[in-house]
């Protein structure tokens, strides 16, 4: 089973295969918390200050990148072009994304806004 995702993005890499941070205390300034074992510069969004959230961050700079259906759609080809259809022993189970009332907390990177907020 393979994963789709529905918020409209998806993983990339930094130059070099490097990291990158949604939002990096670099540039967005001191916040509550980061990925101090891994990735120090990874903030978690929330300003040290006041604990406010950080909004309107630099999506160029998240880690991610736009996809949209088509791409889905060509991933899913690709998959049953690879491994064949279910029917063969392919790929039988598609999950679509996670949560999408949840993603304004686990993924504000990219997608701030509630399904209440407006």
């Amino acid at each position: 089973m393979v994963t789709i995702p529905l918020i409209g993005w998806v993983a990339k890499l930094g130059p070099s295969r490097g990291k990158l941070a949604s939002f990096s205390i670099a540039k967005y300034g001191p916040q509550k918390d980061n990925d101090k074992l891994y990735f120090p510069d990874a903030g978690n969004g929330l300003r040290q200050s006041d604990g406010s959230k950080i909004n309107g961050n630099d999506l160029q700079t998240t880690p991610t990148f736009p996809r949209t259906l088509i791409f889905n759609m060509g991933w899913m080809q690709h998959l049953a072009g690879k491994w064949g259809p279910a029917s063969n022993g392919g790929l039988r189970y598609y999950l679509m994304d996670n949560e999408p009332s949840l993603w304004c907390e686990t993924h504000r990177d990219v997608h701030p806004i509630g399904a209440d907020d407006g």
